[in-house]
């Protein structure tokens, strides 16, 4: 008897032992949880006070570079130059607008106003932007929507959603391809849900990743859609616009080859939903739509022979650039001292160097 009291007496303080040692571990998890939660919000802040200082100056940039452009008296040499400094402060600003969403959405702060609205003249106000690219690019492009279709949305994150996907699809589309954007409501059990298909004949995106590209940040190093330049964000904030408002977004295969992505969005506002009429409705400017539209108007075109140069016999530069501002600017800085030849890294289908 005594020795098996002994024995339980042994078992009880390893057990007791066990039990300090799993609640230490657990304190330690939890501060480690805490930790890693301040850190979480601290780089939440941190991308939030970056956007917000990146945009003011990049807000005059584009303001006197757009008004130089759009002088009658701007001198032919200034035109290319400021073309350049204005497509790519467009660009960065889309991107820093990007990174500030993205840290609002991770904070909470960025919920849908719902405004009772014509959801059809919205999308085709949205789509029409890409107009030019479309013609330019000999790429057919349709877009079909109801004459009129009524639903409670908010009207700066639809349109965003359907700028994001549509430039998506022209990237990605080549030359003489196709691109369409449908809206329509659903029909019998659906018919409180609103359909919104984009597809093009781009590349598409293959099986394994078509639930990554959803994530943030994700670019597929491998495949066709890295082809262009990005943060990785912008079928991120698509699929959480559309969380934001209850509704499902699916990616699939296009016919005929292509993606296609399908939304469903609900017709009306949740209930106890405060919902503004269509007088409140704010329709986003021109400027700022051309931020996410694609511009082609830049073919890659290797720099000219230059003539040979006695002080320079023999120095040939390669210059291997994707960015066709980036390529341009490196062969023209070096084309004075050099015999400069340029070629981009990637082949595709719409660039052939």
């Amino acid at each position: 008897i005594f020795a098996r009291a002994q024995q339980l007496q042994d078992v009880n303080r390893q057990l007791r032992a066990a039990n300090a040692e799993l609640a230490e571990q657990a304190v330690e998890r939890t501060r480690l949880s805490e930790r890693l939660h301040r850190l979480d919000q601290l780089k939440t802040q941190f991308f939030a006070n970056v956007s917000h200082e990146l945009r003011t100056p990049l807000t005059l940039i584009l303001g006197p570079v757009e008004q130089m452009l759009s002088a009658a008296d701007v001198p032919d040499a200034w035109t290319a130059p400021l073309r350049v400094i204005r497509r790519n402060a467009r660009t960065l600003l889309r991107h820093v607008n990007d990174l500030l969403d993205v840290a609002r959405l991770d904070a909470g702060r960025l919920q849908p106003r719902y405004v009772d609205l014509d959801i059809a003249r919205l999308v085709r106000e949205a789509a029409a932007n890409f107009d030019g690219v479309a013609q330019q690019r000999e790429i057919t492009y349709d877009v079909t929507t109801p004459a009129r279709l009524d639903a409670e949305v908010d009207p700066d994150k639809i349109v965003r959603v359907v700028l994001n996907l549509l430039s998506n699809a022209f990237k990605f589309t080549p030359p003489h391809g196709r691109v369409t954007c449908q809206l329509h409501a659903g029909r019998g059990p659906k018919a409180e849900w609103i359909n919104l298909e984009v597809t093009d004949t781009g590349p598409g995106i293959p099986v394994e990743f078509r639930d990554a590209v959803f994530e943030r940040f994700f670019q597929a190093e491998q495949s066709a859609i890295r082809r262009f330049d990005g943060t990785g964000l912008g079928l991120t904030i698509v699929k959480d616009f559309v969380d934001l408002h209850g509704g499902r977004i699916t990616l699939t295969e296009a016919y005929g080859g292509g993606a296609a992505f399908l939304i469903q969005l609900p017709r009306h506002a949740p209930r106890g939903v405060s919902v503004g009429g269509d007088a409140h409705l704010l329709r986003p400017s021109s400027a700022a739509a051309e931020l996410y539209v694609p511009d082609v108007s830049v073919p890659f075109v290797p720099a000219p022979d230059t003539p040979d140069r006695p002080e320079a016999a023999g120095s040939i530069v390669l210059v291997v650039e994707d960015n066709v501002d980036m390529n341009r600017f490196i062969a023209a800085a070096l084309g004075s001292e050099y015999d400069v030849r340029t070629a981009r890294k990637r082949r595709t289908s719409s660039s052939p160097i």
